[in-house]
């Protein structure tokens, strides 16, 4: 008998989750989307049966309605398109037959087939097989078709004693608009988000499923946040703020980039929409990336979008120094050639509308994706990925960003890093993403599109600790991913600021790290001070030196490249902290110093 690997605990967790009152409530519970992409061509051969094992213990099952005198194999045929009697029929799998079989018996406590009951009959959630003749050069048959398992259609039946017991009462919602012939299908399962984390767990599942989403706590790498004046992205605020570039440096800074020829993007998630100036920035340039995957990789025709709401200041004004942070770089780029781009975390600002869009367009790219874009998803695709946004940023994704902690969705993270990727592709260049929060490893996994053709650069936050022991993200990446940048806050003698958190010792020259002065507005950590802003300062500076890039980019080979350059460009005669110490002037700079 096959086992059931998720802990007879979780039972209660899906009781609750979905019982009738919240089911009917107007607020849906904050749910994971699992998808599980499912080879249907189900040709009984070692690959697909050791696919169809693994899912017919895994996936939930489904009740039906059975009429008296109907036999098991017609009950198996008509849901599943599979047989064992006659070598002549398309349906004919013996192989397969025999692996639902076994399932359909297990799911209803019997032992032999005539055993089985009439009326209610539990059977495997398992995909249908494909159809066996389709036309190849329809190209919507290379499009996915999107089974949908809803939590409010899904409960665990009276007497079950393991969760995997789940079960959906019917039949999945199958959308297949224009492709019933499609050789695959992407099943969608909505549960609560300790069930997901139980299915990661799982090695022999985890290589065949996604998380959608997933919630994520951050925790924002300042001890506080101040309020600082100047909304302006280009207004002086009354407060001084600490300079790391000399008169020389920024004199030099403004001529180089005043002769890059190549613009580049610096996404920055953090709490909001710093200022006016940004928020319409911001908008106007995500909405671009937007267009561009709506034109280009999907093949459709953009939304027509509501206007702007009014601009307000963020509830937590964390974003604000981030701003403070970058002026004296932006100050030295007239032609904007680094493009700094805020996408806010929480609802709040009037964001929900773009959360939606980034979270929808994500869906409808890695659907494309299968079909390596040959053709566009249809009309019933582009709803489908609205309401999987829609319950993500409406059930997990909060209004508003209080205090230093927030709960977030990593489904964000996951869209800017695939549509950042891609965008970047366009123009053959490289884009970064500015990570100013920490948060622990956990069960869940943004996933890093190989080659990502950029960088992610994160803070490793101010607690004194070892991220990466600590495992504190993703920080902690920097040294077995050349994907991740992690930075510290130190000055350029390597004296460490506002008690930045550090890295392993002994293993600094793996690590893909830089240091970097984080003071703003102080240089105590009481919120104008940190890593959280030493962090988009590096971003910007990498952002700088790409646009100034005038050679071809090799994506197979770029991010290893880039941390051969930061580590070439140590000063070996430092140890500790000034040893990840890099000038801005050095970290633009393409040439690695000869040794």
């Amino acid at each position: 008998m096959l086992k059931r690997t998720v802990s007879v605990r979780m039972v209660a967790a899906f009781s609750i989750m979905l019982s009738p009152a919240i089911a009917f409530s107007q607020q849906k519970p904050p749910t994971v989307l699992i998808q599980v992409d499912v080879d249907t061509a189900y040709d009984d051969s070692p690959r697909s049966l050791e696919l169809i094992e693994k899912l017919l213990d895994k996936l939930p099952s489904r009740t039906i309605n059975v009429p008296t005198g109907t036999s098991p194999s017609r009950v198996i045929l008509d849901n599943f398109r599979v047989s064992k009697f006659s070598q002549d029929a398309v349906s004919y799998r013996p192989n397969t037959y025999d692996l639902i079989e076994r399932s359909v018996l297990q799911l209803n406590g019997v032992t032999r087939p005539e055993d089985l009951p009439a009326g209610k009959l539990r059977i495997p959630g398992l995909p249908t097989k494909a159809l066996t003749n389709f036309n190849p050069g329809k190209a919507l048959n290379a499009l996915p078709k999107i089974s949908l398992f809803g939590a409010e259609l899904m409960s665990v039946p009276a007497g079950a004693d393991q969760p995997a017991d789940l079960t959906l009462t019917g039949e999945p919602e199958l959308l297949e608009a224009g492709r019933p012939a499609s050789q695959s299908t992407v099943v969608d399962i909505e549960v609560a988000a300790t069930e997901a984390a139980e299915l990661f767990k799982d090695e022999g599942l985890s290589e065949l499923i996604r998380a959608f989403n997933y919630p994520v706590t951050v925790n924002l790498a300042t001890c506080a946040s101040p309020d600082p004046s100047g909304p302006d992205r280009n207004q002086q605020p009354a407060a001084p703020v600490f300079a790391t570039l000399s008169p020389a440096d920024a004199t030099e800074l403004g001529k180089m980039m005043g002769e890059a020829k190549r613009q580049t993007s610096v996404f920055v998630l953090d709490t909001g929409w710093p200022s006016q100036a940004a928020y319409q920035y911001s908008r106007n340039a995500l909405h671009e990336v937007f267009d561009f995957i709506w034109s280009s990789k999907l093949k459709l025709k953009p939304p027509v979008r509501g206007g702007a709401a009014p601009f307000q200041e963020p509830s937590n004004s964390h974003v604000k120094s981030i701003e403070l942070a970058l002026q004296e770089f932006e100050q030295q780029d007239p032609k904007d050639m680094v493009r700094v781009v805020y996408m806010p975390l929480t609802k709040e600002q009037g964001a929900r509308p773009m959360l939606i869009e980034l979270l929808q367009l994500n869906y409808l790219y890695n659907l494309a994706f299968k079909s390596r874009f040959s053709t566009a998803p249809t009309g019933v695709d582009v709803k489908r990925a609205r309401e999987a946004a829609e319950a993500v940023v409406d059930g997990t994704i909060p209004a508003v960003w209080s205090g230093q902690e927030v709960k977030t969705d990593k489904a964000v993270i996951d869209a800017i890093l695939a549509l950042g990727k891609s965008f970047a592709e366009s123009k053959q260049g490289a884009f970064f993403v500015n990570e100013s929060w920490t948060t622990h490893s956990e069960a869940f996994q943004v996933y890093y599109p190989s080659p990502l053709r950029g960088l992610v650069v994160a803070a490793v936050g101010n607690s004194n600790e070892d991220v990466i022991h600590a495992f504190r993200d993703f920080a902690s990446r920097s040294l077995l991913h050349k994907d991740t940048v992690a930075v510290l806050n130190t000055d350029a003698s390597g004296t460490r600021l506002c008690c930045t958190s550090v890295l392993a010792p002994g293993v600094e020259n793996e690590t893909f790290a830089v240091g970097f002065d984080g003071r703003v507005t102080s240089a105590t950590c009481d919120g104008g001070c940190g890593t959280s802003f030493a962090s988009p300062r590096v971003a910007w500076l990498l952002g700088a030196s790409e646009s100034l890039r005038m050679t071809t980019l090799d994506a197979a080979t770029w991010q290893l490249t880039e941390f051969q350059r930061l580590r070439g460009l140590r000063d070996a005669t430092k140890t500790g902290l000034g040893t990840f110490w890099l000038g801005p002037l050095q970290i633009i700079k393409r040439e690695i110093p000869k040794s």
